[in-house]
């Protein structure tokens, strides 16, 4: 019998998540570990005329915070203990939703573990919108396994010490293997924030948007030094401001996008890129402006800005 990760089913993956899954995603937005706080925001004008920077503004985000800062250092081994313990209860549910939907037995970790291991997790009935971005529970089980033995001593043994702002594991397993590891809090929190944005995704049931996927993507290589591999080095993703000035008095609205995309793959070649959209034209009665968000922005060359877009319409 197969999941069917219905509206019931959400709900006792909501149970088992507790508060840590919402902890994750607070704790990221307010150290201001979110790309978008982490570049030098440009606005560009777009004219008949030409093209120009008109704002030069640093996105300052709550990270600039000394006291957040310090907050978040002295807090960063529970920030570990709550992604594991979300992962922990995302895959008991994932396996038993896929075993038997509706039952809670009782898992050991060790269960889980073998159970993951015997059965890829991307190879399990998933629910929206990981069924199509299956690499993401892969992933998230490496992550598993690799923070498992730090989680247990954190619970139940001496597990090192934070130095600076970063976390130094050094200790032994009741086997006798003693386990060394320096995890950075900058790679911490991007891993937080990745698993409480995906675990925010399936439990709202949201479509991952164009920016969306840009962030989980560079969160996700920014994850991987923690499950011990290489990052490729993914630069954070960019969302910039743009205005267009409309002169023609062509009815409806019409906006070239190439351009823009053009002009701003040359200003940042080597990001990904979208944009918030600012279209100023003339009416009759006077000036009219649409403000588009940068997930509603066309992927098309032109936009055209029929009655479907008076929503967006700001003045």
């Amino acid at each position: 019998m197969g999941a069917t990760f219905d509206h019931q089913c959400l709900e006792r993956l909501r149970e088992r998540l507790g508060y840590e899954a919402g902890v994750l995603i607070q704790v990221s937005a307010i150290a201001g570990h979110h790309p978008l706080f982490r570049y030098t925001h440009v606005s560009y004008e777009f004219s008949d005329t030409g093209t120009k920077a008109i704002i030069y503004a640093r996105s300052v985000g709550p990270r600039d915070s000394r006291t957040v800062a310090d907050t978040v250092t002295l807090v960063s081994p529970l920030i570990v203990s709550c992604v594991h313990r979300t992962l922990d209860m995302f895959f008991e549910w994932l396996i038993t939703e896929n075993e038997s939907p509706g039952h809670a037995p009782y898992m050991t970790f060790e269960k889980k573990v073998r159970v993951l291991e015997a059965n890829d997790p991307r190879t399990l009935d998933l629910p929206f919108p990981l069924d199509t971005a299956r690499h993401y529970v892969g992933l998230m089980h490496k992550l598993y396994i690799s923070l498992l033995e730090h989680r247990h001593a954190l619970a139940h043994r001496v597990w090192g010490a934070v130095v600076g702002s970063d976390i130094q594991f050094d200790h032994t397993t009741p086997a006798g293997k003693r386990i060394t590891r320096t995890i950075t809090q900058d790679r911490l929190m991007d891993t937080a924030c990745l698993v409480g944005r995906l675990m925010a995704s399936v439990l709202d049931q949201t479509p991952v948007n164009i920016l969306d996927s840009m962030i989980l993507e560079w969160l996700a290589d920014r994850a991987r030094p923690l499950i011990h591999e290489d990052p490729s080095g993914l630069l954070a993703p960019l969302c910039e401001v743009v205005q267009r000035n409309i002169t023609s008095d062509r009815r409806p609205i019409e906006v070239d996008l190439t351009p823009i995309r053009e002009w701003l793959a040359r200003v940042h070649p080597s990001r990904q890129v979208i944009f918030e959209l600012i279209v100023c034209a003339n009416e009759g009665a006077g000036p009219v402006q649409f403000r588009i968000p940068a997930d509603e922005v066309p992927t098309t060359d032109k936009l055209i800005l029929d009655g479907g877009w008076n929503r967006f319409r700001t003045g």
